[in-house]
């Protein structure tokens, strides 16, 4: 493992520190691509950029999801037909009451007795009972 100086930002050197701790100042914001780094083998000091790397400080990013397959299939006609095109004649909204309700909501709403309060309950509150 190599042993890395570096030199902040009023050119003070500090090290010998592990490659891990140079990543992980980079990722925390404490030094940046400008930032000047030597390590034993390196004839002058270079910037972190330059050494980016061989210190693996930059992830590469992810090719992506290769969709041409499916432009193709849209193309010559043998794509799925999504599903809100197959059923074109049902409407469906999520703001749509059930058409029926379920047997045990059935039961709870009979538990529950929906009627209005027996007059005297104290509800609804009046200046008397409030």
């Amino acid at each position: 493992m190599s042993q890395w100086y570096y030199a902040d930002a009023q050119r003070e050197r500090h090290g010998p520190v592990e490659a891990g701790i140079l990543r992980g100042k980079f990722r925390q914001n404490e030094l940046d691509l400008s930032t000047l780094v030597w390590r034993e083998g390196m004839d002058q000091w270079q910037p972190l950029s330059a050494m980016a790397e061989e210190l693996q400080l930059i992830e590469k990013a992810s090719p992506g999801i290769d969709l041409r397959a499916d432009y193709v299939a849209i193309e010559n006609g043998t794509a799925a037909t999504p599903i809100s095109l197959q059923k074109a004649d049902e409407t469906h909204s999520p703001y749509t009451a059930p058409a029926s309700i379920s047997p045990g909501m059935a039961r709870w709403l009979a538990a529950a007795k929906w009627s209005t309060p027996a007059s005297g309950s104290g509800w609804p509150p009046t200046a008397s009972t409030a």
